[in-house]
């Protein structure tokens, strides 16, 4: 497959719930990566609103994140049920409902115990892939209508640094752990050529129990469509505040 997360084999066949830890390990780690993306309505953003940067997952083209996990209220329900009274249990379930991040609302006591045990109760992610392409897209409104995984699509031009996929995985195959991994990942972005690339953002939606495996697939198709560029995008993802 040519489309490919750059990560270990055996993280790639977990499904998007059992590979949650190596997920948020990458997304949080605070990288000081050349390239910021910021997509959404920056006009109707309030300044005193949060802004939260995460750092995606590397792949043979472009990169990928999930910046968006939901739960299955009941599984969590039965979970919390047994570690908050029932005033605090409300006022949980309360606040997802009106779409406060579920970190915002669990005491802290409990949220080293919601974490490990976060995968029980995932229900899905929003994904986006962003791809680097070699020429402009004439069309864009084909992708979400041939392919139902696909919910958005936007195609912008920046200045980008982009990484030679064989030597990405290069520093995967000799780091130990994560940390190593990006650190080595930020020195080669930091070195990498400036250039002015058109990156495609393909936004959707995937089930708990989807491979990532399964999601590489799926992304190969596109790029076996589009005018692609095999180049490995390092960056911090600015996501707008509700």
């Amino acid at each position: 497959m040519d489309y490919e997360i750059l990560l270990p084999a055996k993280i790639r066949s977990l499904t998007v719930a059992e590979a949650y830890t190596y997920i948020e390990a990458i997304q949080s780690y605070p990288g000081d990566w050349p390239l910021v993306i910021v997509s959404g309505d920056l006009q109707k953003l309030d300044p005193k609103s949060p802004l939260e940067g995460l750092t995606p997952i590397p792949s043979t083209y472009g990169a990928l994140c999930f910046p968006e996990l939901y739960v299955d209220e009941r599984r969590l329900y039965s979970l919390l049920r047994n570690l908050l009274d029932l005033r605090s249990l409300n006022s949980v379930v309360e606040g997802l409902r009106r779409g406060v991040p579920l970190e915002r609302l669990v005491p802290r006591r409990i949220e080293s115990t919601l974490e490990s045990r976060l995968p029980e109760f995932l229900a899905g992610a929003d994904f986006e892939a962003f791809i680097p392409l070699k020429s402009e897209l004439e069309r864009l409104k084909f992708l979400a209508e041939r392919y139902p995984i696909i919910e958005d699509v936007e195609v912008f031009r920046t200045t980008a640094f982009p990484l030679r996929p064989e030597e990405v995985r290069k520093v995967l195959e000799e780091s130990y752990y994560v940390a190593d991994y990006l650190r080595s990942l930020e020195d080669m972005s930091s070195k990498a050529s400036e250039i002015q690339l058109t990156i495609l953002r393909l936004e959707g939606f995937v089930e708990a129990s989807t491979r990532l495996k399964d999601l590489e697939a799926h992304l190969q198709e596109i790029v076996s469509e589009i005018p692609s560029l095999r180049r490995t995008l390092m960056f911090t993802r600015v996501l707008l505040g509700q």
